[in-house]
């Protein structure tokens, strides 16, 4: 091959992004269909970021003992449990998931708060308890929390991250800079400790 032949630096650069534009593209399409679910409690499709109905479960089944931990414990008194469990049941049973196993627990925390883990885990707080006027309020706030698992919050707050963490690495390929790569193990981990935090 004659010097006038041979492919200038910058045309064998191009067709390599070229290239590595198509895989990645390639790849994220792969992604996005294998990541998106139809979320229960809204009828929305969400991207999920490839977190499913069983990472879920297994999710919140990791996280309940923590959480327990972090709030004080739970409350031990039979007949308040029984009771906050069954307006639980009774919402799940006309909610959109009603075949989903979930779990009730009051916390005992003066703290006013409720919350919910992915997996049909949901917390009420003593100082929740304490402030709810009557039975409605208390069901309101539950069947706020049930909503929370149902629209799968932390699936789709998982794949928000994930796309942010593509597009940093997908910024630091198209610029080379390594800093950026960094960012986007950083947007990674991000993503991963998100779900273990309360929605």
């Amino acid at each position: 091959m004659t010097e006038q032949q041979k492919p200038s630096p910058n045309r064998r650069t191009g067709r390599r992004f070229k290239a590595l534009a198509a895989l990645v593209l390639l790849g994220l399409s792969s992604l996005g269909l294998a990541a998106c679910e139809t979320a229960p409690g809204t009828g929305r499709n969400i991207f999920t970021g490839g977190l499913d109905s069983n990472s879920e479960l297994a999710l919140g089944r990791s996280e309940h003992p923590k959480m327990v931990a972090q709030f004080g414990g739970a409350y031990e008194d039979p007949e308040l449990n029984r009771y906050v469990t069954s307006i639980g049941n009774l919402l799940v049973a006309t909610s959109e998931q009603p075949d989903l196993k979930y779990t009730f627990t009051i916390l005992d925390s003066p703290i006013v708060n409720a919350f919910a883990l992915p997996g049909g885990y949901v917390y009420v707080s003593r100082g929740l308890l304490t402030l709810a006027r009557n039975e409605a309020e208390l069901a309101g706030v539950m069947a706020h929390e049930i909503g929370h698992v149902t629209a799968r919050h932390s699936a789709e707050r998982y794949g928000n991250q994930v796309l942010a963490g593509i597009a940093v690495v997908g910024a630091a390929i198209l610029t080379g800079d390594s800093d950026v790569g960094q960012l986007g193990g950083q947007a990674a981990q991000m993503a991963k400790s998100s779900l273990n935090t309360t929605v």
